[in-house]
């Protein structure tokens, strides 16, 4: 037959009343070692409430610490290591530890600021930049080009103000600054014993400069024995030396007469052909003033 213990003293400890039972205590971190002042006995099958919670987040210069949580961590915990998009690098970005909390993924990628290179143009001073921008491996600069300028025998040796450049192949227009008028069957005719202008044959110099002066003219007489003369006229004077006669053998006799010279003029300078007959008349028929500037 069993015994039932009614009550159960231990030497230098507390009474218990017989067969009494209780819940066990819960564990709990950096608890004391006790005895314990329970009155009541534990059943074999007893459990303690071992508590825990979710693990705290780790985050980027997190100073060690014990904590002062009053809970475990399950055997399969997981701390939570935040990550975040990793920040965009430029040319003015310097060396720094960063002030984040969050961490870099292994495959994290930065992102690389590009901008389209700036124009080359001509006499551009050497300069760092204040971009912030890199060039990628296969920038191109854009080098601006532009129609060459006219020349003529007039132009100086200039270094330009262009901010553009000539290709390779350019050409330039080169002006001699030729001022040509011909004329056909003007039939002027012409009586003056002394030098007047023949019509259709004036020229304006727009240019100063020299310039080759040359005229033809054909020419039908009246009258036999007649003298006709060119000359010449530039700026209002007759240049002598330029002074051309022929003389007629018959009358209607249609003759060629011309002249040339090289003048220097200022601009805007008109030169013209006269003419005059010793008697008589000369009609004028065809005929040509070209002007052909040569410094």
């Amino acid at each position: 037959m069993g015994h039932i213990v009614n009550d159960l003293t231990v030497e230098n400890s507390v009474t218990l009343a017989g067969g009494a039972t209780a819940a066990p205590v819960t564990q709990n971190p950096d608890q004391a070692n006790a005895a314990g002042t329970a009155t009541s006995v534990s059943r074999s099958d007893h459990v303690h409430n071992i508590p825990t919670a979710a693990a705290v987040t780790q985050n980027a210069d997190q100073a060690n610490a014990v904590g002062v949580s009053t809970s475990f961590a399950r055997a399969d915990h997981v701390h939570n290591i935040p990550t975040a998009i990793a920040v965009g690098l430029n040319a003015g970005s310097t060396s720094t530890q960063g002030a984040s909390t969050s961490f870099a993924k292994a495959d994290h990628t930065h992102a690389i600021a590009s901008g389209a290179p700036s124009t080359q143009n001509a006499d551009q001073a050497n300069a760092t930049g204040t971009s912030t921008n890199f060039a990628r491996a296969d920038h191109i600069y854009n080098i601006p080009t532009a129609t060459a300028v006219a020349i003529s025998t007039s132009s100086t040796s200039t270094q330009g103000a262009s901010t553009s450049f000539a290709k390779a192949d350019h050409t330039h227009a080169v002006s001699n600054t030729r001022y040509h008028t011909e004329t056909s069957a003007a039939a002027q005719v012409i009586t003056s014993a002394t030098f007047v202008d023949v019509t259709n044959a004036t020229q304006t110099a727009v240019d100063a400069g020299t310039y080759l002066v040359i005229y033809e003219g054909s020419f039908t007489f009246s009258n036999a024995s007649r003298t006709l003369d060119i000359i010449v006229n530039s700026g209002g004077s007759n240049i002598t030396a330029t002074q051309r006669t022929t003389i007629s053998a018959t009358g209607g006799q249609i003759v060629t007469h011309g002249t040339h010279t090289v003048v220097t003029v200022t601009a805007n300078t008109v030169v013209k052909i006269q003419a005059q007959i010793s008697s008589n008349n000369v009609t004028v028929n065809n005929q040509a003033l070209t002007l052909v500037k040569i410094a």
